[in-house]
């Protein structure tokens, strides 16, 4: 496939690794589990491999057409922007190009507005204007499916997640027992910090032992789950496993209970649901059916698709230009804010008055 249009790029304001630009997804899944490594780096490996012009970095080539994580922007620790990466993606953007935001599970109370731009939301319920939409994202890399030979039966259910978003019951020792007395395994893959800013890797690629998955989660941020999106349940779905999953909204707009998914809200509904399904095979193949024919509409191959159609769209002539000197200020005020005077109270209300501005455009 050749491709002759302006170049995609990539925005990382940290510029990438040797390590990166070598990466194999399919070979190396368990690297890269965070927002940025699944919705930026992987797109990057994916669309540079079915051979479009793709870079990435911190500095995109003229007229490219910018894409960039909506977490790049946000400090997770303090729940709002971070300056110095804002004032760098500003002064890119001063260029003029066209951007793709791809928000991830940022909270929707944080936007950074920018003309031209088009939002990529977490799940259809979330989206609220015109420059908003959902693609789904691209399903769990160098996945190992279900096989065929346990087909049939509900012999063992696992959850796929970080630690601290798993519910307490679900890691305790009377929950495993539980299933245990219904003759069901329980295989967690779970992810643990190991540091402010570290993380162990977990094998979430692995379903080959698995017949059906947990979707719950727990926020302790105690934020609205319509920033979610429906990775957990596409990826249990792709995989040909049943997914048991509560009403949170990404779900509930893709799922058709009964068919394709078990509806279980909590801790105690997934040790009735996994109850009743061992104990009636039929039902366990009815929505184990549903779950493989849902999951051939989120393949990778048609996943990728949807993403080469939004990125190579035409823009919209009503669309309005990138305000190049008003970007340029706006990071000009930041990066005063923040390296000429770190310590100023008044320079760091200077910044937030710029970006409180700048939203409200």
């Amino acid at each position: 496939m050749t491709d002759r249009q302006a170049p995609i790029h990539f925005w990382l304001p940290d510029g990438v690794d040797a390590d990166l630009l070598c990466w194999n997804p399919d070979a190396e899944p368990e690297r890269y589990q965070t927002g940025i490594g699944h919705a930026i780096i992987e797109l990057f490996r994916r669309l540079g491999d079915r051979g479009l012009d793709v870079t990435i970095g911190s500095e995109p080539p003229p007229g490219a057409h910018l894409v960039f994580h909506l977490t790049s922007v946000y400090s997770w620790r303090k729940c709002t922007a971070s300056p110095r990466e804002l004032a760098q993606l500003y002064e890119v953007l001063a260029g003029g190009h066209d951007v793709t935001i791809i928000r991830g599970d940022v909270p929707l109370s944080f936007r950074v507005d920018l003309p031209r731009a088009i939002e990529v939301m977490p799940n259809m319920a979330s989206i609220a204007r015109s420059d908003q939409v959902w693609v789904p994202l691209l399903p769990q890399r160098g996945l190992v499916p279900r096989p065929a030979e346990r087909y049939g039966a509900l012999r063992a259910v696992g959850i796929m997640a970080n630690a601290e978003n798993v519910p307490a019951q679900l890691l305790e020792p009377a929950f495993e027992r539980a299933l245990g007395r219904c003759g069901v395994a329980w295989r967690p893959r779970l992810r643990r910090r190991t540091g402010p800013n570290a993380w162990d890797t977990a094998p979430w690629h692995d379903f080959s032992d698995l017949d059906a998955v947990v979707c719950l989660s727990c926020d302790p941020r105690n934020d609205s789950q319509l920033r979610k999106p429906a990775t957990k349940l596409i990826n249990a779905w792709v995989a040909g496993a049943v997914p048991l999953v509560p009403p949170q909204p990404s779900y509930v707009e893709l799922m058709s209970p009964g068919e394709n998914v078990a509806v279980a809200a909590s801790p105690e509904a997934v040790l009735g649901v996994v109850a009743e399904l061992a104990s009636d095979p039929e039902m366990f193949r009815r929505l184990e059916a549903g779950a493989i024919e849902r999951g051939s509409e989120f393949s990778h191959d048609r996943v990728l698709a949807k993403w080469v159609d939004l990125l190579r769209r035409e823009e919209s002539p009503s669309h309005r230009r990138l305000d190049s000197y008003g970007l340029t200020a706006r990071a000009a005020s930041l990066r005063s804010g923040i390296w000429l005077d770190r310590k100023s109270r008044a320079a760091r209300a200077r910044a937030k008055g710029v970006l409180s501005a700048y939203r409200r455009a």
